[in-house]
């Protein structure tokens, strides 16, 4: 579930994501197609952070995924069961 809001070129989104990661405190990435497309040159044109709803969570970095244009969460899952994500990243439309 997610909401965006586009100003001008820059582009914030928002929302949830479930989680299943395979396995637990190994870097897990998962790539979110982006609500406008963008191209992408570097990992710093798309930035935020998510967080586990849990208790016992951790935080993911987001970024640009320049090879495939989408966001990637970058994070060290604490578990290998389902978890909810928080997130919200803001990139600029390339």
């Amino acid at each position: 579930l997610c909401q965006w809001s586009r100003i001008g070129n820059v582009v914030t989104v928002a929302g949830k994501v479930d989680i299943d990661p395979t396995s637990a405190n190994i870097q897990a990435q998962l790539g979110m197609t982006l609500p406008i497309a963008s191209n992408f040159a570097n990992d710093f044109e798309c930035g935020g952070t998510g967080n586990y709803t849990a208790a016992t969570s951790r935080g993911a970095g987001i970024l640009a995924d320049a090879t495939n244009d989408r966001a990637e969460f970058n994070w060290f899952p604490q578990v290998a069961t389902n978890q909810r994500m928080m997130f919200t990243f803001t990139y600029q439309i390339i």
